[in-house]
């Protein structure tokens, strides 16, 4: 069985690089501090559709959709994604990713 695709240091970087200049989606924290999640959860809740496609290419759909599955994960302790944009993302992850 082969590993799920991760993201690698070089992607977390852009993004990471990315976030610092669109402060909208994270500012409240350090961006060069922020893990693969709280980026996709920062884009998922402040940012626009601009900053999703970014993101989206840099962390290569599958992957993005492995975190996404993650951030809604029931199991979790809470998800902070709203109902109607996790809605939208589990269409939009089906078809494109």
């Amino acid at each position: 069985m082969q590993n799920p695709p991760q993201v690698t240091p070089e992607q977390l970087q852009k993004a990471r690089e990315y976030v610092a200049k669109h402060r909208h989606i994270n500012w409240y924290s350090d961006p060069y501090q922020l893990d693969e999640s709280a980026i996709v959860e920062g884009i998922l809740n402040y940012g626009t559709w601009e900053d999703f496609k970014v993101v989206f290419s840099l962390f290569r759909p599958l992957i993005f959709k492995d975190i996404f599955a993650d951030l809604i994960n029931p199991s979790r302790m809470r998800i902070n994604i709203r109902p109607r944009t996790i809605h939208f993302f589990n269409k939009y992850l089906e078809k494109h990713a």
